[in-house]
């Protein structure tokens, strides 16, 4: 049996060898070692892809600064936004737990501002807390128990209001309009502001505003 002698790129650039009779491509030539013969339905040479010039690479990375650049102020300002939004939709969750646990236990409950977390003190930038006004004196006191603790707020927002208590009665309503009102979380690094009102109906209403 004849074999002819090819010098192919496609076999690790090692000379093979192609039988007129079978379809085999061998590495070496089948009298010396037959048992290397592998089957190839198919001999090709590769096709290589082109690649990326250096200068090609400095452009697109000078392209892909100048626009991340460009990018990151606008993203630093909806971040800022969505975390202001986000803690003005806690506290309203918060007012909303507390009405909703009044009307469940027929009895006053109430959020105050907190700096504590165990009792009504200091301003609403330090926190808050809900707690059930177990004796209804519409405030806290020793023997009311707190249902949440909610954290100072982050990321530069402050927050005002001319009520640092909001007392809900066993209907759901405010109990004698204790906390109605406005109350206006600020990020000053942006100017945006959430304004959470509460009117005596005990429900909750937000708008965005400047500050």
């Amino acid at each position: 049996m004849r074999y002819q002698r090819l010098h192919l790129d496609v076999i690790d650039k090692k000379p093979v060898f192609i039988s007129p009779s079978f379809p085999f491509v061998c590495r070496n030539a089948p009298s010396v070692k037959p048992s290397v013969c592998r089957i190839y339905p198919f001999v090709e040479r590769y096709k290589f892809g082109n690649g990326f010039t250096l200068i090609e690479l400095i452009i697109t990375l000078t392209i892909a600064g100048i626009l991340i650049a460009l990018a990151a102020p606008a993203m630093q300002t909806f971040i800022a936004n969505q975390r202001l939004t986000t803690q003005a939709n806690e506290l309203i969750a918060d007012i909303n737990l507390a009405r909703s646990e009044a009307i469940k236990r027929a009895t006053n409950s109430g959020v105050c501002a907190s700096s504590t977390g165990t009792s009504c003190s200091g301003s609403w930038d330090n926190g808050w807390i809900i707690f059930i006004d177990a004796d209804n004196s519409r405030t806290w006191s020793s023997g009311d128990s707190v249902l949440r603790v909610h954290e100072s707020l982050t990321g530069s927002v402050a927050m005002s209001s001319s009520a640092t208590l909001v007392i809900f009665g066993a209907s759901g309503l405010l109990d004698r309009g204790t906390g109605a009102g406005d109350y206006t979380l600020c990020n000053s690094q942006i100017g945006q502001s959430r304004i959470i009102n509460i009117t005596t109906t005990g429900r909750p209403s937000m708008t965005s505003g400047t500050c």
